[in-house]
């Protein structure tokens, strides 16, 4: 698993951070439906939409025992709709 800039000057990929798991996504709920669920917006400091890439709290994974990876980070996210 990692994030980073890919080849297209575009965010990609996701990591588990001591904070949370930082995913990228182009699916992403609104701003409110993510702010409920105490997930952070972080796209701005990467040039995209703040939706774009987020930083889904640990618990986020751990309260549906799930694994810490990109499948399940496009789950948690299409869950919140």
């Amino acid at each position: 698993m990692s994030f980073g800039i890919g080849k297209n000057n575009r965010p990609e990929g996701t990591e588990e951070l001591e904070e949370g798991v930082i995913h990228y996504t182009c699916n992403a709920p609104s701003n409110e439906v993510l702010a409920q669920a105490g997930i952070q917006q972080l796209g701005s400091r990467f040039g995209v939409a703040d939706n774009e890439v987020v930083l889904i709290p640990h618990e986020q994974f751990d309260s549906r025992g799930l694994p810490k990876d990109i499948v399940e980070a496009e789950k948690i996210l299409r869950d919140l709709e």
